[in-house]
């Protein structure tokens, strides 16, 4: 069908007369899934100017509006995210987008290499940054939208709104994991060992698990997931944001100090470590709050007694830790009607969440955006966007939500079936 209207535009679309008026699609979020949606819809309604060699609009295309709640400055500035792209992804993509892809790109370079190519078909589609948008229906009716796509993430719909559209999340049990990007290792260095086993007799832990990630080149040398780590120690995980500009750490055990934090200690896990500043005046619950204290300090030290092993079995020179919430989650359902509102003229368009707002799982299974590219393009290829006079509802994307049904439902992880 697309090559038809191609042929049947023997002029550039825009001398070509039209009657029609044409769709209005928001998409809120312009990470990787959003601007790949918006550079999707464009290249489907757009063909080559014959006088220019450049791509152009349709005249019916409908019109892609793309929102994005970041400031400019802090939008493609995800460096410190790698996506394992799978070799389909990677082919589509390098289609698509008319670049090079390849696994282990930051995401900064992904969404970079998307806009720039969107920019070229539809520069109108550009991301309107710093859009906050707190009343879904209030927007839907303002912006006069056909439809809406919701790609802002995982926690970008809060429990109250999900409950009203009937798309409430379910998350599995969470744990929090530590993990290890290393390089540079010393002679002598290897993963090719059973660390698991090691960690947990060092530490005397044996709820301690291991998963080693091969690295990419030019990046790191690996990645080490470790888990079955302590609650104690998990509650002196310290806040994510760098409060300064720090060289890399170069040990596992330095590493792991910059995540661990003792109240006002500022270089994490001391010598003292765990000691209470409590003064002992036989009060009930001082006495227990010393006895978290020293919980605490006793799970940092398992955690620490791994960290050495790590460092003496594989010996990088440079190393960083973090943390990862592990835990599958899943939207009831991804086809909604956005909110009614009260002074809207016209029914309430289809709001449909795509990426991480509908489902997505712990990134030590592997990276969710391969399925959720994928996702998106099957269903622009489903769905008829002209405007043909028919009403734009949410029946025209029961594919979808039958496709999407039947994935979680599949994965026992989401707890679905």
């Amino acid at each position: 069908k697309t090559q038809e209207r191609v042929e049947q535009l023997a002029l550039p679309p825009s001398r070509v007369p039209s009657n029609s008026v044409r769709r209005r699609i928001a998409i809120v979020g312009a990470g990787p899934v959003g601007l790949w949606l918006a550079l999707l819809l464009v290249q489907k309604h757009s063909c080559q100017d014959p006088s220019t060699g450049r791509p152009v609009l349709w005249p019916d295309a409908p019109e892609v509006l793309l929102y994005e709640g970041r400031p400019k400055e802090g939008h493609c500035t995800r460096t410190d995210i790698r996506i394992a792209l799978a070799p389909s992804t990677q082919l589509m993509l390098n289609k698509r987008v008319r670049s090079q892809f390849s696994t282990g790109m930051p995401i900064a370079e992904i969404e970079a290499s998307i806009l720039k190519r969107l920019k070229r078909i539809s520069p109108q589609s550009r991301p309107q940054y710093e859009h906050k948008i707190h009343d879904i229906g209030e927007f839907a009716r303002q912006g006069n939208f056909d439809c809406v796509f919701w790609a802002g993430g995982r926690r970008s719909l809060n429990d109250e709104v999900r409950d009203t559209l009937g798309c409430s999340m379910t998350e599995t049990d969470s744990a929090r994991v530590l993990v290890f990007q290393f390089k540079d290792l010393e002679l002598g260095g290897s993963v090719n060992s059973d660390l698991a086993t090691a960690a947990q007799i060092a530490a005397e832990w044996k709820l301690f698990r291991v998963l080693m990630r091969p690295g990419v080149e030019g990046v790191c040398d690996g990645w080490l997931w470790l888990f079955g780590i302590p609650s104690n120690a998990v509650a002196l995980a310290k806040n994510s944001k760098e409060k300064k500009k720090e060289a890399p750490p170069q040990s596992f055990v330095e590493a792991l100090k910059r995540v661990l934090s003792f109240g006002d200690d500022k270089d994490g896990v001391g010598d003292d470590a765990g000691t209470s500043d409590v003064e002992d005046n036989d009060n009930v619950e001082e006495d227990e709050e010393e006895d978290v204290e020293e919980g605490a300090a006793a799970a940092a030290a398992r955690l620490l007694a791994a960290a050495e092993v790590f460092q003496q079995r594989i010996k990088p020179r440079e190393c960083i830790a973090r943390w990862v919430d592990a835990a599958f989650w899943s939207s009831e359902k991804v086809v909604c009607q956005a909110p009614t509102s009260s002074a809207s003229e016209r029914g309430s368009p289809p709001l449909i969440l795509i990426g991480d707002a509908a489902c997505g799982k712990p990134f030590y299974t592997g990276t969710t955006l391969n399925s959720h590219l994928k996702d998106v393009a099957r269903m622009v290829d489903e769905v008829e966007w002209i405007n043909d006079g028919a009403e734009f509802s949410a029946q025209r994307f029961q594919a979808y939500e039958k496709h999407y049904q039947s994935e979680i439902q599949r994965n026992f992880r989401f707890e679905r079936r």
